[in-house]
């Protein structure tokens, strides 16, 4: 059986035509993010490299979350903490509050999103040996300078990692036309959660 399902992690990502002066932009993003997102780091990455590499990225005055920007994308990634891994509704409130804020940004690029999409990423703790891509993590004082022995007995935890995909980039490679909004980032969280519960189910009754 399992223990409760912690939801780890929750990351909600625009997708858009390549921008390849976009670094350029930081103190633009910063005048919309400053009340909540730390001062922009800024990665020096030749403009004509690797597009899906973050160029800025925004961590929250929160600690708990952070907006990375490509050449591509705008994500924000959350990263939860505990009250928050077992009460995901907590978690679906702070994406709705949140990520209206990366289409903002996306308007200071005057571009318009193609698709968006919603991963998450939860662990469960394990009380019998069943398996489903299953971890296991063992405490290391220091890092071995040489081939180091994990033994079985001594894991400090082990459990299953469920990592789930959801967004709308079928509905934007058939219709020609189609562009995300903001109007789809409840639907997008939404289905996204309901698919990770809908395997959290699937895995109990195993």
């Amino acid at each position: 059986m399992f223990d409760l399902p912690g939801y780890v992690q929750n990351s909600f990502n625009v997708f858009f035509s390549r921008q390849p002066s976009i670094r350029r932009k930081a103190d633009t993003f910063e005048t919309v993010l400053e009340d909540r997102y730390l001062p922009p780091l800024v990665l020096p990455i030749p403009d004509d490299q690797e597009p899906e590499v973050p160029r800025i990225v925004f961590a929250s005055k929160n600690g708990f979350s952070q907006i990375a920007i490509s050449q591509i994308n705008i994500a924000l990634n959350v990263q939860y903490s505990p009250d928050f891994q077992i009460d995901i509704s907590k978690g679906r409130s702070y994406l709705l509050e949140h990520v209206p804020v990366l289409f903002q940004l996306l308007n200071k690029l005057s571009v318009s999103p193609n698709y968006v999409g919603f991963a998450t990423v939860i662990k469960g703790q394990f009380f019998s040996n069943m398996t489903v891509s299953n971890y296991r993590t063992w405490q290391v004082e220091a890092v071995p300078q040489r081939d180091v022995r994990l033994s079985p007995k001594d894991v400090v935890e082990r459990g299953v990692q469920i990592a789930g995909d959801f967004n709308d980039r079928y509905a934007y490679n058939e219709n020609k036309g189609y562009r995300s909004g903001r109007e789809q980032i409840t639907t997008i969280i939404d289905g996204g959660l309901g698919k990770i519960a809908e395997m959290i189910t699937k895995v109990q009754e195993a």
